[in-house]
């Protein structure tokens, strides 16, 4: 069985550094959510560690902030 923590932990680091990539870069989350292709409220719930992205919405937020894409 997967203990959900260290999953949660996982959620929560990931969607913060995308807020402090974002931020960094001066973009609100509509910006963001517009380059993307997706709603101002699932990036809020991804920067809190809500809701895991799909892989494609994922690489697409790592290349509007310059992140290092998942391999």
């Amino acid at each position: 069985m997967v203990k959900q923590q260290p999953l949660l932990k996982e959620k929560k680091r990931i969607g913060a550094e995308i807020k402090k990539r974002r931020l960094e870069r001066e973009l609100d989350r509509k910006d963001l959510a517009s380059a993307v292709g997706v709603t101002v409220g699932m990036i809020g719930h991804i920067e809190r560690g809500l809701y895991w992205p799909s892989m494609p919405v994922y690489i697409l937020i790592c290349r509007v902030l310059g992140m290092e894409e998942p391999k």
